[in-house]
């Protein structure tokens, strides 16, 4: 089971550390050239906003996903099917 672990860490680049705040710039540029820093990303991981079904209002939750590329931080390991950008 371990090495299933290891090995998706590895595979997504998983992230070592993960921060959440208001001012994610600041605290990437925090980071930026720090030793041991191999790759950083800024991101909104999900936000909660009001939306609206005909006449009923609803709390909306929008996530973040990073771009499909193969370098990300956390990338998403999709095995069936395919993402909307990757449709293009």
């Amino acid at each position: 089971m371990q090495a299933s672990y290891d090995r998706t860490y590895v595979r997504t680049h998983f992230a070592d550390l993960v921060v959440t705040g208001a001012d994610a710039d600041t605290m990437a540029g925090a980071v930026r050239d720090a030793a041991g820093v191999d790759r950083r990303r800024e991101r909104a991981q999900q936000t909660d906003r009001p939306m609206r079904i005909g006449d009923t209002k609803l709390v909306g939750r929008v996530i973040g996903m990073p771009p499909v590329n193969g370098h990300e931080v956390n990338a998403i390991d999709l095995v069936a099917g395919a993402t909307t950008r990757s449709r293009r």
